[in-house]
């Protein structure tokens, strides 16, 4: 008998994770709980080789500033939108479109071109990230990163 921690075709690991579905809050999910009145629960299947793998969740959570957070809070409550969705596309846009297409003023903008040794090695690390197209990398191989800077800060 294979236990219940394997998958039984590929004989791997996975982790069992059980989240709530439902679009009720907290208040109302422990008075169906209290009251014993049932409500779906989904279960999630993550496959891994390790049973100790974290859960999406964790790897998905960053820290931002308290009043930011605040008004995005508000924000999506005016417009009924989902957080995670203003996040994810504005995430998007800056891989998408901000690093892709301008990674040296990218760098300048939140280390200081100057205070970086080798830009364009860092520029190269990205490239595969962002996916910055062979020719604009060519180009910028051939620019001084600092001089670029400059003269896009004066556009």
């Amino acid at each position: 008998m294979v236990p219940e921690n394997q998958d039984q075709e590929t004989n791997k690991n996975f982790i069992e994770n059980y989240e709530i579905r439902t679009q009720y809050t907290p208040k109302i999910i422990e008075s169906l709980k209290q009251n014993r009145i049932p409500f779906e629960v989904l279960k999630i299947i993550s496959h891994s080789e390790d049973a100790k793998a974290r859960v999406p969740e964790e790897l998905s959570y960053v820290p931002i500033d308290n009043d930011v957070f605040e008004k995005l809070k508000q924000v999506c409550d005016i417009t009924k939108i989902p957080m995670g969705e203003i996040i994810t596309e504005e995430i998007r846009q800056i891989l998408d479109g901000f690093i892709r297409e301008n990674p040296l003023v990218f760098l300048n903008s939140f280390i200081g071109i100057e205070n970086i040794e080798d830009p364009i090695s860092i520029v190269r690390k990205l490239k595969p990230v962002v996916n910055i197209p062979d020719d604009w990398m060519k180009d910028l191989e051939t620019t001084d990163p600092i001089d670029y800077v400059k003269k896009w800060t004066k556009l």
